[in-house]
Parts: C-alpha cells; structure tokens; sequence
C-alpha cells in the first residue's frame, strides 16, 4: 500500500484504466488492509517522532564527535539543514569509492557521493547542486543512521571509520 498526495487541480493519468475510482486516478477494489496498515504505521511514526530524533540524533551526533576528534580534519555538511538520520562528510585524501569497500569489509555501512553508471563514476547530480567539484565528491560520504541505532553505535562506527582512514591516508 502507498499514499500519494495530489495537489488541487492536478490532473494525472491513471496507470491503470476501469472502474474509475478515486476521482478517475486508478481503478480496482480497494485495498483494505493495505490501507489500514499505512495509517497504522503512520500513526506509530509520528507518535514515536521525538523519540526517533532524539535517539537517532544523538546516535548521528556522537558519531560526527567521535570521527572529528579521531581524524581532525573531518570536514562535515553541518551549516544546511539536513535530516537527523544522515551524516555526510569528507576525509580529505582518502577516495570514497575505496573507503567504501573498506568500510563494508570492516562491517560499516555507508554510501558515497558518486554513483557509478556503466562502468563510470558520475559525480553525484546532488553534490553539484550543492557547488562540489568532482575532486570533492570523490572524497564525500554519506551515513544513516536508523531506528536500532544508539549512541554507542555512532561511537562504534566512527571509530571503525576512523580506523579505516587511518590506514588509506
């Protein structure tokens, strides 16, 4: 099940033609459970939204501190507004893509700023919306942390992130 919000006075094509329900948007019998669980788990997110910053926040904060304090010359995407979960990032001298594949074997997870596309690496169409060069790019990084993490994860990971850096630089 999904939930898509149409603006007033939007017209768009149904995917699938019929019975016309929904204002002529889709067609078919509704699906009640489906529905039911959307709400449902709408309903525990925003009940559990501030527990969810605060957690995963601190987890993302701690992080950030702990790799900071371990490599120096971190430089964070701090100064935009961001979500809480995300922690991007550049380790000068040491090439994302590289770092990546460390990081997995290390047991980390994280994603970097570029993308590659049949066998050659694009810089990412977000990071130069933000004005990064691709020498910077290359070096970006991104982390999300999520509903299991805590703040000893954060500590954890940067510490394994630390360490792999160390090593590549």
């Amino acid at each position: 099940a999904g939930l898509l919000y149409v603006r007033s006075g939007l017209k768009l094509e149904p995917v699938l033609h019929g019975g016309g329900q929904e204002l002529g948007r889709r067609s078919g019998t509704h699906n009640v459970a489906g529905i039911v669980g959307l709400v449902t788990a709408m309903e525990l997110s925003a009940a559990d939204r501030t527990d969810f910053r605060r957690r995963v926040g601190g987890a993302r904060d701690r992080f950030e501190e702990v790799l900071t304090a371990e490599l120096g010359d971190v430089i964070l995407t701090v100064d935009e507004p961001r979500l809480v979960q995300h922690s991007h990032l550049r380790i000068p001298g040491v090439a994302s893509e590289t770092l990546l594949i460390r990081l997995d074997q290390a047991g980390v997870a994280a994603a970097a700023g570029s993308a590659c596309q049949s066998g050659a690496i694009e810089t990412s169409h977000v990071l130069e919306a933000m004005g990064a060069s691709e020498a910077v790019a290359a070096e970006s990084v991104r982390f999300t942390f999520g509903w299991v993490n805590d703040v000893a994860d954060g500590e954890e990971a940067a510490k394994r992130v630390a360490a792999v850096a160390g090593e590549l630089r």
